[in-house]
């Protein structure tokens, strides 16, 4: 089977080779047998293979046509005739095409003479084009509102389209570049149709005199299709993904008459969006909340969540020596004073500490191995006794009352000593004693076979100190402040903590906010807003400061949540600080924040006059862009114009580009200089900057900073490319530059 593949991929390009190639002509004319006009620019596209011919067929056919992706083109002359000079498989195919005709897909089959007849655009009756096209709506620069783009334009009437049988259809249509190259068709713009004098009158008599048959007639404006004539188009298109600003809208010119289009184009009507305040920070402008703020009426914290009764214990492990068999401390080992000392001092603390209930003191001795199990349970027990009588004696007379100490004895199992003789190198006694543990599992059986190995008394007895041990388990209620150190220790040592999956106290959540704030990444500290806020709700108390700091962090990263700060707002209400802490002017001024990070403009200039009108708010201790609806709002607001120059030296720049007086170009220029040149942005600003005072944009500082800001950040290439606030002859003249340096880098 392989050898038959490879010979198949060896065949393959000899028999293609091996194709006889043809020269086929012929003529293109329409249905009447009369020549196409050439102002429909009638031509022959021809292909070598049914693929390539069938894709560009659909491209041609799309709607709107998409150019044909071949450049294997004749064109047809003013006989309706065409010579395929160039020679074409006599298995190819032949697309017949004018404009805003139906393209006609053609199998040659070996034919060396091809007639064709098809429908489309005829020759004007009496009028002479002489290749003129009409003049074409001048590019635009739309007002972008929120999420929408308001456009209007003047569609010129030339007069050799002005034929009082014809009509006009001016259509456009939203693009989005999602890639920055391929296009999505958004949204069909609102038409605009233009009659000739009598073109209405006579269609009425062909729809039977019911005008509810001329779908376009909704559209139709007051305008008569006469020469010179300016007819008005303008529409609102929501942008369904406004932050990508990759938007263009296209129009589409047809002109018909009763039976047939005459004339068809499509051309770009606005190339890109002016939005220079796409630039601004936000993050310098978002509002914190004092942690410690106070309620003047009560003097009581806002935000601070006062600790709860927690459950804590306290584990010490005694490591004492014991006499032989005996549950005696063995008084020669200074360790064991030093031992108890540390245990004492431990339940002393917690017994003094203020609101402290310990609520058990558990002991639990563990014996060795050796000799009977019930004669080790009870040597167990005995030196448990030991202790705890110890430890009662030293204690005070309110420790002494406190104290509930059940007990627990054990004896360790002979499986333990296996890996502990390991870890001294004895594999080989190791090895027996697993051997013996693997045979039985009753302990005193056990003991006397390990008793019996040679070994025993110098190897397996070394041991056994270490199995020896009493451990005393403090449980305990308090009512106290959590330290510093023990909350970090429990994040930081608990996954449990650490992650969420136990409840943590409000009041350590708020700790942990000031603790880790410098230190974590800020997903980190995010997931720790988050989970603060949803127990907050949990627990019936909403808390403001955890859904503050999520939201400033959002901002301060360029992420919208509409949904954090919501349930903290009323908007129906009006501001107030204190009553039921709904509607806190931070929490108000970051909601505004957030609406215009989504261009929810509206509510964002509601929420600014709310804060504005609010009494005891000084909107200049705030950095915060309060208000704009389009550029002229920036010229009435000076308050706000003042904040937002002085927030940012970036932010300077974009409020003077924002405005909409030239004279403030030159104010930008001149910030400009106070800004980070190593930024990319800041030559792109530069380059915005150099196209507003010179829209043609022939000086070398324009050409520089836009190619300078490609070189340090290639995104804004495709940035630049959908743009209206540059020059289309810098962005033109980069281009080429740019394109160069890449292929040579390749």
């Amino acid at each position: 089977m392989k050898i038959f593949t490879l010979l198949l991929s060896w065949l393959l390009p000899v028999q293609l080779l091996a194709q006889a190639f043809i020269y086929p002509s012929g003529t293109l004319r329409n249905e009447k047998g009369e020549p196409f006009d050439a102002s429909v620019y009638p031509r022959v596209l021809f292909y070598d293979t049914e693929a390539e011919a069938k894709e560009d067929y659909e491209r041609l056919n799309a709607k709107p046509p998409k150019q044909p992706l071949t450049d294997h083109v004749v064109e047809v002359d003013e006989a309706g005739y065409f010579a395929i000079e160039d020679g074409v498989s006599e298995a190819g195919w032949l697309i017949f095409f004018v404009d805003n005709g139906t393209p006609k897909l053609e199998k040659i089959n070996g034919r060396k003479k091809i007639d064709v007849k098809m429908s489309g655009a005829i020759n004007l009756k009496g009028v002479t084009i002489d290749h003129t096209r009409p003049d074409k709506p001048v590019e635009i620069v739309p007002v972008v509102f929120d999420k929408w783009i308001r456009m209007q334009n003047m569609i010129p009437v030339p007069q050799e389209m002005a034929q009082s049988n014809y009509r006009l259809i001016f259509q456009p249509y939203l693009l989005e570049y999602a890639d920055g190259k391929n296009a999505d068709t958004i949204e069909w713009c609102r038409p605009v149709v233009a009659d000739g004098s009598e073109f209405h009158a006579t269609q009425k008599r062909r729809m039977g005199f019911d005008m509810r048959n001329d779908k376009l007639n909704n559209y139709l404006s007051p305008e008569n299709l006469a020469s010179g004539n300016m007819v008005m188009w303008r529409d609102s298109v929501e942008m369904p993904n406004p932050r990508s600003g990759k938007y263009r809208v296209f129009g589409i010119t047809n002109m018909e008459d009763y039976s047939s289009t005459v004339y068809y184009d499509n051309y770009v009507m606005v190339r890109g969006l002016r939005r220079p305040l796409k630039y601004l920070e936000v993050a310098p402008c978002t509002v914190d909340l004092d942690p410690m703020k106070q309620n003047p009426n009560t003097g009581k914290y806002l935000y601070v969540r006062n600790p709860q009764k927690e459950s804590h214990s306290s584990d010490n492990e005694l490591h004492l020596t014991f006499l032989y068999n005996s549950p005696q401390l063995d008084p020669v080992n200074p360790k064991n004073e030093q031992e108890m000392n540390l245990l004492i001092s431990s339940l002393t603390e917690v017994f003094r500490t203020k609101g402290a209930s310990v609520r058990e003191v558990r002991f639990v001795g563990i014996s060795s191995p050796e000799g009977s199990y019930q004669g080790n349970i009870s040597l167990s027990r005995a030196r448990i006794a030991t202790v705890k009588n110890a430890v009662v004696s030293r204690l005070s007379a309110m420790g002494r009352a406190n104290f509930v100490a059940p007990e627990e004895a054990g004896v360790a199992p002979w499986d333990s000593v296996v890996p502990l003789l390991q870890k001294m190198g004895y594999y080989e006694t190791a090895r027996k004693v697993e051997e013996i543990c693997n045979s039985t599992t009753n302990h005193d059986m056990r003991s006397n076979r390990i008793a019996a190995l040679d070994d025993y008394e110098s190897v397996v007895k070394s041991v056994f100190p270490q199995l020896r041990k009493v451990t005393c388990h403090c449980r305990f209620e308090i009512f106290r402040k959590p330290t510093d150190k023990e909350i970090l220790q429990s994040y930081n040592t608990d996954p449990a903590y650490h992650n969420g999956t136990v409840e943590v106290p409000l009041y350590e959540y708020g700790r942990l906010f000031e603790l880790l704030k410098d230190s974590v990444p800020v997903r980190e500290m995010e997931a720790l807003y988050k989970r603060a806020l949803d127990l907050s709700f949990k627990l019936k108390r909403p808390w403001h400061l955890p859904a503050n700091l999520l939201a400033t962090s959002y901002l301060q990263r360029d992420t919208v949540d509409l949904n954090v700060l919501r349930p903290f707002l009323d908007f129906k209400g009006k501001i107030n600080q204190y009553s039921d802490l709904k509607n806190m002017e931070e929490l108000w001024a970051n909601q505004m924040l957030m609406y215009m990070k989504a261009y929810e403009g509206d509510t964002a200039r509601f929420m600014a006059q709310e804060l504005e009108k609010a009494a005891d708010v000084d909107i200049d201790n705030y950095d915060l862009p309060l208000s704009f609806a389009n550029q002229a709002e920036f010229q009435t607001n000076q308050r706000v114009l003042t904040t937002l120059l002085n927030s940012s030296p970036q932010n300077k720049v974009v409020m003077f580009l924002a405005m909409s007086d030239d004279s403030y170009d030159q104010s930008a220029l001149e910030a400009w200089k106070d800004l980070d040149q190593s930024k990319a942005v800041t030559w792109y600003l530069r380059s915005v900057i150099e196209s507003r005072i010179d829209p043609e944009c022939e000086n070398e500082e324009g050409h520089e900073a836009l190619l300078r800001c490609r070189e340090l950040d290639e995104r804004f290439y495709e940035e630049s490319e959908f743009d209206a606030d540059l020059s289309g002859h810098l962005v033109s003249f980069a281009k080429g530059p740019w394109l160069a340096k890449q292929k040579s880098a390749q």
